[in-house]
């Protein structure tokens, strides 16, 4: 389920979730920009990036050279009249078992990162850690969670009373100011829920931002978790 790139089998490890009609391999082209600065500017850390899959196939496509294209989602969606908000959501909870498992059997994580639904699907992770609830699907992942980076990212209309107490995980929400499909606004009242989010807005549509402003603004983040350790390991090299 996974690909891995690695420097090294030891360190942190960020798990990376794909969006909508999309798959690992997809998002791992995608964020070839990225991946790389991660792998090489982290503070004194080796890091382990691993890429998921998604559990539903929502279609299967072949390509000019025969290869199968499988595009894959995170929860099934089903007819929109529907006067439940949850009936929109099919299948999340076989989903948030599946993530629980990877947690289990491949983390633990201290990141994580995603497009579109699958910042979404992280979102919700997030949230269902405000449950307090060791026993509720998700819950695994969550307490691994130290921050994520949420991109294009939405709030699921289901499991409202997750989201009554603000989410305390740290979080970055990139938005593009050009997307149509996941509008600014959109992400902006994702962001709304969590305690002290950081927002970055970048002049573009529905994509995972590879330009090196933003690249940085990535890195950044993500060093900010780790000053302490780099203090901690000069003071030792001191000692010494």
């Amino acid at each position: 389920n996974f690909l891995l790139h690695n420097q090294h089998m030891s360190g942190i490890k960020i798990l990376f979730l794909h969006g909508h009609s999309q798959n690992k391999d997809i998002f791992y082209k995608k964020t070839g920009a990225i991946r790389k600065d991660l792998l090489k500017k982290i503070n004194n850390k080796n890091v382990e990036l691993f890429y998921s899959n998604a559990p539903f196939i929502l279609e299967e496509v072949t390509l000019e050279n025969n290869e199968i294209l499988k595009k894959r989602a995170w929860w099934h969606h089903c007819d929109h009249n529907e006067e439940d908000e949850g009936h929109k959501y099919l299948h999340l909870v076989e989903c948030l078992n599946y993530l629980d498992e990877i947690a289990e059997n491949e983390g633990p994580f201290e990141g994580a990162i995603g497009h579109s639904q699958g910042s979404a699907m992280i979102s919700l992770i997030n949230a269902i850690k405000n449950s307090k609830d060791t026993t509720i699907p998700g819950y695994k992942l969550a307490n691994q969670l130290k921050y994520s980076i949420i991109v294009g990212g939405f709030k699921p209309h289901i499991h409202e009373n997750l989201y009554e107490e603000k989410i305390n995980t740290n979080s970055l929400h990139m938005m593009g100011s050009l997307d149509q499909v996941i509008t600014q606004q959109m992400s902006e009242e994702l962001a709304s829920y969590y305690i002290s989010p950081e927002n970055y807005v970048f002049n573009k549509g529905h994509l995972f931002p590879q330009d090196s402003k933003s690249r940085k603004v990535i890195i950044n983040f993500i060093n900010n978790f780790y000053q302490d350790n780099d203090n901690n390991d000069n003071n030792n090299d001191n000692n010494q």
